[in-house]
């Protein structure tokens, strides 16, 4: 007579205890808690890189139109509120900096392909520009053309100066290409930290270069540290980050 086998202890404990499955949970969520941040870090890296490749093209293209209109500086703004700030200049019609780098930058006007190189990733990333967050490709960039340096003059200045430009200045005019601020990541909102978009090296930083055509990164420590004697309202103006290098005199 045949008789049915019984089952083995090692089948009978087959598969895993509760317990076992809670530890595993366990170390897997660990291992997430770890890697989740340092691939985060990783990304924001890859954002800074792709946005300080951005701010190369661009201040090469603004170097290159200089080369082409006889060393002269772009008279553009970086967004349409700008424009009503240099109300009287002699500007073009068509004065976006964006704009009038197309030829060398590649792409046609109304397409918003060439958009994208003035577009900061990090800056999408956390959700657009803050205070101009509805500004469309059109009008818009994320990177700011330091145009209070290269051609406009504060009433003060223009007071202070024996003979008020209203073209631009030339390459030329320059006092320390390598201190001279040519483009930068905006901030805005009073230039609070927080609205610095990258993240990295202890601190929030933007992606910033030179006239003579060279970039760097400058912490919003440094930054603050420079601005401190100014108020919110000139500290876009008036103060040793934008002004350090263009021929102004001296600050008080």
């Amino acid at each position: 007579m045949c008789t049915k086998s019984r089952p083995t202890r090692r089948a009978e404990s087959a598969g895993f205890t509760l317990i076992e499955l809670l530890v595993v949970i366990s170390i897997i969520a660990l291992l997430i808690g770890i890697l989740l941040p340092a691939l985060g870090a990783a990304r924001e890296t890859g954002r800074k890189i792709a946005c300080a490749s951005n701010v190369r093209q661009e201040t090469l293209a603004v170097l290159a139109y200089a080369s082409d209109n006889r060393d002269h500086f772009p008279l553009a703004a970086s967004y349409a509120p700008e424009l009503g700030l240099v109300a009287g200049r002699d500007m073009p019609d068509d004065p976006f900096i964006h704009h009038i780098l197309i030829p060398y930058i590649g792409g046609d006007k109304g397409t918003g392909e060439y958009t994208r190189t003035f577009r900061c990733p990090s800056r999408e990333a956390l959700g657009g520009v803050p205070t101009f967050p509805e500004l469309t490709d059109e009008i818009h960039t994320h990177y700011r053309y330091n145009w209070g340096a290269a051609y406009y003059r504060l009433t003060v200045r223009e007071k202070m100066l024996p003979a008020p430009q209203i073209e631009s200045l030339k390459t030329g005019d320059v006092t320390n290409a390598t201190e001279a601020l040519l483009l930068y990541d905006t901030a805005f909102r009073d230039w609070a930290e927080d609205d610095f978009p990258h993240v990295g090296g202890g601190g929030r930083a933007i992606n910033n270069s030179y006239v003579d055509g060279h970039g760097g990164t400058v912490g919003y420590d440094d930054y603050a540290e420079q601005t401190a004697r100014f108020t919110s309202f000139n500290a876009a103006w008036a103060n040793p980050f934008f002004q350090t290098g263009w021929p102004y005199p001296p600050l008080p």
